[in-house]
């Protein structure tokens, strides 16, 4: 089970909720294969370069949604977690956008990590559904109740006796996809003795190519977010601008009051940026999908003499 694409933010380590349908095929697989082992793969030549740190995290914080091990999760907001790895508002805005609802989804704004009142709305609402006091912040009493209410959903545990273990492994194919590879979820059924790797150990090529021989079946879950904000000279928010991207796949937007924009499903290749706001214009912009991350991607407004990227 491959998680490719934007499966995480750059250099981040919260799991994309999109990942959900691919983390419940996990389970499924694993309750089919029920003798054999897991492993959760961080991978270590992607688009992130060698950071066997971060690879690791990545790993663990999938380990730990689908071992139940919520207390893992919630440790990541705390202020003892490096603040280039902490969540925060954006992580709490993508959860309240894809938590199961009987009507609308609490949060329909941009994951922008800002806490503005349209997410303060958002915390109120959900905080009424778990029968906290409705303060519209994140307090440490919300986020274990959104951390939780995301881990309580069906179908996303293995079973008490599937011990996953955390491996790192450099990907050994040359091709441009497996740049886009962060982490892998992978069963095993040993029919010989093999090298049994511990816990956080990188595995060697040579053992890594013996794997790969003997895969059978290969499952790809991709998720292909841009985000960008518009910023003008000053680098300050342009927020309401018109938004067009030109490429492989043609798609407009309008960005939020802060200026963020998203766009979902995008199609590797080059494109043209174009952003208009009160009628004047962005000169084009070309840059290539997959980028190193959405939150790194910027552009200026007209007030620029070029758009940076």
């Amino acid at each position: 089970m491959e998680l490719r694409g934007t499966a995480f933010d750059a250099g981040r380590t919260f799991p994309n909720p999109k990942c959900m349908e691919a983390l419940r095929a996990v389970v499924k697989a694993q309750r089919e294969h029920p003798s054999g082992d897991l492993f959760v793969v961080g991978h270590l030549d992607g688009k992130e370069g060698t950071d066997t740190a971060l690879a690791k995290q990545r790993s663990e914080m999938v380990v730990a949604y689908l071992t139940n091990h919520a207390d893992v999760w919630l440790k990541q907001f705390s202020p003892e977690t490096p603040a280039d790895r902490r969540w925060g508002v954006r992580e709490a805005q993508k959860l309240l956008r894809c938590l199961p609802s009987r009507e609308a989804p609490h949060y329909q704004g941009g994951a922008h990590g800002i806490l503005d009142d349209l997410t303060r709305k958002a915390l109120q609402a959900f905080q009424a559904t778990a029968g906290a006091p409705a303060s519209g912040q994140l307090d440490s009493a919300t986020r274990k109740h959104l951390i939780h209410a995301w881990f309580s959903q069906a179908g996303t545990t293995v079973p008490g006796p599937c011990q996953p273990r955390v491996l790192l492994a450099a990907n050994s194919s040359s091709s441009p996809d497996a740049k886009n590879l962060p982490v892998s979820i992978e069963f095993l059924t040993w029919e010989r003795p093999v090298a049994d790797p511990s816990e956080g150990s990188t595995v060697d090529d040579t053992l890594r190519k013996a794997w790969e021989e003997r895969i059978d079946k290969t499952q790809a879950f991709e998720i292909r977010d841009l985000s960008l904000q518009i910023l003008d000279s000053r680098q300050q928010a342009v927020g309401l601008a018109k938004v067009q991207l030109d490429g492989p796949g043609k798609k407009e937007a309008t960005a939020d009051e802060h200026g963020w924009v998203e766009f979902s499903e995008v199609a590797s290749g080059t494109y043209k940026l174009r952003a208009q706001h009160n009628g004047l214009q962005i000169p084009p912009k070309s840059f290539t999908f997959p980028t190193p991350g959405t939150r790194k991607n910027r552009v200026s407004n007209p007030s620029t003499p070029e758009a940076q990227s």
